[in-house]
């Protein structure tokens, strides 16, 4: 079983918290619980090269400069996630401004994102920040619904899936790669409140399907100079037009 880290002086009412849950399929892989008010960065592969960019370029190429790094794993069971892997060394950007949580696929590897494990999902726009979970105006006006006896209790979550998309007839705890990101002072709340917090996302891990990948663009052919140092033959990037 994965260990939840948990910053001990962080508190679940804290608008800045979150947890973020990583499953290869069903099993969880990473969960930990941080401060998201400097942003996060979730990708696969090793850190880029600090030493040598400027703080502009850096934060083009990698999101945030202090945003909290994590790492996927490559210990995945099925052998078409390295194709996920491979385009995903720029990262899903994370942030949290104004109790609302934004998201920024950096990656080439397409990202899907979603409020349910059930309703079909939408897709990132690569390196546009998109807010996907709003915690004033959507969660809890959704919440007083609930407390009046008027509907479920609202998801305190955002979903992700890389390279796969989700719906109806397709759970997403099926897919190779899920990210939770719950927002936990929306969790407290539904805890403070007593209500039930589902979790739809136990289904058995569903086999390999067909990755969508879209083709480079010139940012992530910059940030691949600074990913793969090896390669590079001389100290300056050459231009894209």
């Amino acid at each position: 079983m994965v260990q939840h880290s948990l910053s001990l002086s962080l508190s679940f009412a804290d608008p800045n918290a979150v947890t973020v849950r990583v499953l290869y399929g069903s099993i969880t892989v990473h969960m930990e619980t941080f401060d998201c008010s400097q942003g996060a960065r979730i990708f696969y592969g090793p850190l880029h090269c600090r030493d040598i960019l400027s703080p502009d370029v850096e934060e083009k190429l990698f999101g945030p400069l202090n945003a909290h790094q994590i790492a996927l794993s490559p210990r995945h069971p099925a052998g078409l996630a390295k194709e996920i892997f491979r385009h995903s060394k720029r990262g899903l950007i994370l942030e949290v401004k104004d109790e609302c949580l934004y998201a920024t696929a950096l990656c080439r590897t397409v990202v899907y994102h979603g409020p349910s494990p059930i309703k079909h999902s939408g897709t990132l726009l690569k390196e546009e920040r998109t807010k996907v979970f709003n915690y004033k105006h959507r969660f809890l006006p959704s919440l007083r619904y609930t407390v009046d006896g008027r509907g479920f209790p609202p998801k305190p979550y955002a979903l992700f899936s890389l390279g796969q998309p989700w719906g109806s007839d397709r759970p997403l705890s099926k897919n190779l790669v899920t990210v939770v990101v719950t927002y936990c002072k929306a969790l407290n709340d539904l805890r403070v409140k007593n209500l039930p917090v589902y979790d739809e996302l136990l289904f058995e891990p569903q086999e390999a399907r067909d990755i969508r990948i879209i083709s480079p663009t010139p940012t992530d052919l910059e940030a691949d100079h600074f990913l793969n140092p090896h390669i590079r033959t001389t100290g300056e990037i050459s231009s894209t037009a």
